[in-house]
């Protein structure tokens, strides 16, 4: 009888300490958040969440059963008012540029697929040459980037929804081999993107300021519902 106790205890003992650990780590994340704001649809089938962390970041995340969109940054709070700025801006994609010489007969430079850190190609990437923005090709149509070694001396990335790298300078006339790489895991098409855009606080909701009076503005460029304060 005594053993048999013994069999049933040691179940219970790890379900406590899990338990335990689960409400540890809970507790942390909770810990994390300095304040979450909140909108569900009325039919249930769309979420909006925008959480203020201590640390002065926060992740923003709009989700229904057609599209997810998400955005992450830094924020600050003066008085009434809310600014949030993402850490992607539209106008400085973040791209590494890896420029080389290879063996090769051509007299053309090659520029190889964009892609992400994720390994993901980025199909609508195009390229800006030398300053001028009429000019352009896409590397994934390999007829397109017809340029001869030693004419490209600056570069640019554009994507389809006109969020743009800084231009970037190849320093050798010699180079006929380009990488370029968008140092972001993850697509860009789900993404929002905010340059100072204030926001207004009115008891436990959120506004957007241009349209405060009638409370049709939302954390989205779509909604037209308030966020409520949660935690």
């Amino acid at each position: 009888m005594k053993s048999l106790s013994i069999i049933f205890l040691f179940p219970l003992l790890n379900l406590f300490y899990t338990n335990k650990k689960e409400n540890k780590e809970s507790k942390i994340i909770g810990e994390d958040i300095f304040v979450e704001y909140r909108y569900i649809s009325p039919s249930n089938d769309g979420v909006i969440s925008l959480i203020l962390k201590k640390d002065r970041t926060y992740t923003y995340l709009l989700s229904n059963h057609l599209q997810r969109f998400s955005s992450g940054g830094k924020w600050e709070i003066k008085k009434d008012t809310l600014t949030l700025n993402s850490f992607i801006q539209k106008n400085s994609l973040p791209v590494k540029v890896k420029a080389d010489s290879i063996k090769t007969s051509s007299e053309y430079l090659r520029i190889d697929w964009v892609k992400n850190t994720a390994g993901d190609i980025v199909k609508d990437a195009e390229i800006l040459i030398n300053g001028d923005t009429s000019k352009s090709c896409m590397p994934t149509f390999d007829s397109d980037c017809k340029i001869k070694v030693g004419e490209l001396m600056q570069l640019k990335v554009r994507l389809s929804n006109n969020v743009t790298s800084k231009w970037q300078n190849i320093k050798s006339s010699r180079i006929n081999h380009i990488e370029i790489t968008l140092d972001v895991p993850f697509a860009l098409d789900s993404y929002i993107f905010y340059d100072k855009e204030k926001f207004i606080l009115v008891g436990n909701k959120l506004y957007g300021t241009e349209q405060l009076k009638n409370k049709t503005r939302l954390l989205t460029r779509n909604t037209k519902y308030f966020l409520t304060k949660v935690r």
